[in-house]
């Protein structure tokens, strides 16, 4: 009984080591490629949030990928950007992130007793940015991949960076004023 344990053991162990393996393969692959996308386009890395790489000073963008063309996008390219937190629908509202079907505002935040309306552990915040181009009208980067606290430290980084983004991707491009027909 314990050598067929230890077997078992080895070989977990062994699988973890292989999948740690190729995860930073790809990792690196994904940052090669975003680095070569961003020297083509003539930009250099001023903030990186995840997979987002930005240039401020040339207003340029990108979300690195794995695999495939990687484009370099224009601030003014963009259309806005929403988030999902669960599934939850979060849009740019008065200056403020709400619910897309309520008025929920967004990061949740406690009542007076340090209580959360929403009791369920959130597990992936999502940040959808829209873009002018056909061939990709949307990038999405993922902010949290994993359930946590509200409270955790991970969570409220996670927060801090989707609120920050969707501000600047919600502001970046001001409205057009609707034609009238």
């Amino acid at each position: 009984m314990e050598k067929l344990f230890y077997c078992t053991l080895g070989a977990s162990v062994l699988l973890l080591g292989i999948s740690a393996i190729f995860l930073l393969i790809a990792e690196r692959r994904k940052k090669k490629l975003a680095e070569a996308a961003f020297a083509e386009a003539g930009a250099t890395l001023t903030t990186k949030i995840g997979d987002l790489w930005l240039d401020e000073d040339h207003e340029l963008w990108l979300v690195a990928r794995e695999d495939g063309e990687t484009p370099v996008h224009r601030f003014s390219d963009v259309l806005g950007a929403s988030l999902s937190e669960d599934g939850v629908q979060y849009i740019w509202k008065n200056d403020g992130i709400f619910s897309a079907e309520g008025d929920d505002v967004w990061p949740p935040q406690p009542d007076e007793r340090g209580r959360y309306k929403v009791t369920k552990r959130p597990a992936a915040i999502y940040l959808n940015i829209f873009v002018k181009k056909r061939e990709c009208p949307v990038e999405t980067i993922v902010l949290l991949g994993r359930p946590c606290s509200r409270t955790s430290r991970l969570y409220l980084d996670a927060a801090a960076k989707t609120a920050a983004l969707m501000r600047l991707f919600n502001t970046v491009c001001p409205v057009q004023p609707k034609k009238k027909k």
